[in-house]
């Protein structure tokens, strides 16, 4: 319920990175980012044979981490600012274990299968077609489907 007369609540989204200021200092009471703060503000480099950067190695994984941390800080630094005395800030977001796993290295390795040129495939034992990039599984590909009557 409403305390009486308070008919100003908005609920507002913006247009723009929220890696940017979006509002005006001490403008907003509540402010919320549900499963969006694992987009980076840019692609800091190139992964090799990847499209995922935890599948990064070496400087590149590096270079992606720092990119991380300084939006993190650009997105806490921001959002500092924008809350009023009082305000509350809740952020919903993935996690990665001590070795930085997040469970969804399966699917990503089937997107970036599925999204990267494809190498030649060899058959296999049984006679369809193994793509040589699956890391020791045989995945099999499976002909298509004649759908035509």
């Amino acid at each position: 319920q409403l305390p009486a007369g308070d008919l100003q609540r908005l609920c507002l989204r913006g247009g723009k990175s929220f890696y940017e200021r979006l509002f005006p200092d001490s403008h907003i009471h509540i402010g919320w980012n549900a499963i969006a703060i694992h987009w980076l503000s840019r692609v800091p480099a190139t992964i090799p044979d990847h499209i995922w950067s935890n599948r990064a190695a070496g400087t590149v994984k590096e270079v992606f981490a720092r990119q991380s941390e300084g939006d993190w800080r650009a997105f806490l630094d921001h959002r500092s600012h924008e809350l009023r005395p009082g305000g509350r800030l809740v952020v919903l977001g993935g996690a990665s274990d001590d070795v930085g796993g997040s469970g969804a290295e399966d699917l990503m390795d089937v997107a970036n299968t599925a999204l990267t040129p494809s190498p030649p495939t060899t058959k296999s034992s049984s006679g369809l077609p193994t793509d040589p990039r699956s890391s020791g599984r045989s995945t099999r590909i499976a002909p298509p489907r004649n759908t035509s009557k």
